[in-house]
């Protein structure tokens, strides 16, 4: 069968964007990950490093 240990989560894994105030929308995974929680509404809120900036900011967290 060949070499099973390639992860297919890799292949088929959904992005992510949060948004900065002050740079724009970027990929979660580009940011430091400070925290996470729910609004009111239920949706995700993301406390993140920016990596342009350097402030800590929270934005939802928005899948394409």
């Amino acid at each position: 069968m060949g070499n099973t240990s390639y992860s297919y989560s890799k292949l088929y894994r959904k992005k992510f964007q949060v948004h900065c105030n002050e740079c724009g929308w970027m990929d979660e995974d580009k940011t430091k990950f400070v925290n996470i929680e729910e609004d009111m509404q239920g949706a995700d809120v993301m406390t993140f490093e920016c990596p342009t900036c350097g402030k800590v900011k929270k934005s939802r967290v928005y899948g394409r």
